[in-house]
């Protein structure tokens, strides 16, 4: 079972969709909904994002100091899940694709506004091989923009798949 030790909070703009998976995952990890977005970021370490929101639904006011957030809703132009300011705060920008990002991810509009430039973010292959060192301490605040690159989807995929077959034969 993961996350025996660990909380988890789902919330949605359709709470009978955020139930929904909630009921999904319940067997494997304490989940429950959460009523109140803000409220949930402001106490979360890690926040994951991944809707099709064409505006800010983070603000920067709710994360705290070493809080990490993965990205993943805006992978088209128009959509934004972070409010702007909260991209320029962060120590540590990780992107999939330092152009898709720069273009038409999350930091699209904080590049846009020149709130950051290229030189302020890094390619998570950079971090994951330590050619780039990533997080240097727990009160710094990372930023994982992920706009999706299909062979690293696919490894992802993979990773997550036989992860869940071990599970299943345990």
């Amino acid at each position: 079972m993961i996350g025996d030790h660990l909380t988890f909070e789902v919330w949605g703009r359709s709470a009978a969709k955020a139930e929904s998976v909630v009921s999904a995952l319940q067997p494997k990890c304490k989940i429950t909904v959460a009523d109140d977005l803000a409220v949930a970021t402001r106490k979360a370490d890690i926040v994951v994002t991944a809707t099709g929101s064409t505006a800010p639904l983070i603000k920067e006011a709710w994360v705290g100091e070493g809080t990490h957030i993965t990205a993943i809703g805006a992978d088209a132009p128009g959509k934004q899940e972070l409010e702007t300011r909260l991209i320029s705060r962060a120590d540590d920008l990780v992107a999939d694709s330092i152009d898709q990002c720069l273009d038409h991810g999350e930091m699209s509009h904080a590049f846009g506004q020149e709130l950051i430039s290229r030189k302020n973010v890094v390619e998570i292959g950079a971090t994951l091989s330590r050619a780039e060192p990533g997080r240097t301490n727990c009160r710094q605040v990372t930023i994982a923009d992920l706009t999706g690159v299909a062979a690293q989807d696919i490894a992802i995929a993979r990773v997550v798949l036989e992860a869940n077959r071990k599970d299943e034969h345990r």
